[in-house]
């Protein structure tokens, strides 16, 4: 694989550390899953503002009470028409299903035990499901997927070239990959 170094380094790097930081994305995984819910599903809105301060206020180490009321009172306003809520839709979704395949990683490490498979499949055809709703959407940009697959080849390429390179990807010149799209 062009993005995936043939070093894994993870005897470099404890395990537990890596669960924790694993562990918090899950976590804010399902803050999004409850948001999709309650935008989306109907699920009930006061429920998922105190879930969510609760949340924020244990991360970012603030009182509950005036984070509750600084969400609460604000004045943004929802600025998207019934593509943009849907694309919101689609992108939450995938954000969500991918949580869901890295909450089975962690359990088969977390558990020493072998991934679920069957579970695995299931979770990634929802990402795919999600990510096919963009091309439901009318952008020109996703009218094809071969284009969109095309482009991300020439980035990689623009990166990495022939190989893989440490260098290379941790130092990215995003410059010279956009204008090889162009």
């Amino acid at each position: 694989s062009r993005t995936l170094s043939d070093v894994w380094h993870g005897d470099k790097y404890p395990v537990n550390l890596a669960l924790g930081i694993i562990h918090n994305f899950i976590a804010a995984g399902k803050e999004l899953d409850r948001l999709k819910k309650a935008l989306y599903y109907g699920k009930n809105i006061d429920t998922l503002v105190h879930e969510h301060t609760a949340f924020l206020a244990s991360v970012l180490d603030v009182n509950t009470n005036a984070l509750n009321d600084a969400m609460i009172d604000g004045n943004a306003e929802w600025n998207l028409d019934a593509t943009g809520r849907i694309a919101l839709h689609a992108a939450l979704g995938l954000c969500t299903e991918s949580v869901e395949v890295l909450e089975l990683i962690e359990e088969s490490i977390t558990y020493n035990s072998p991934l679920d498979t069957a579970k695995m499949s299931m979770e990634c055809g929802d990402v795919m499901w999600y990510f096919a709703v963009f091309f439901t959407l009318g952008f020109p940009e996703f009218s094809d997927l071969n284009p969109i697959l095309r482009n991300n080849l020439l980035k990689l390429y623009q990166r990495f070239g022939d190989k893989f390179t440490f260098e290379r990807a941790i130092n990215r010149d995003e410059l010279s990959e956009e204008k090889v799209l162009q």
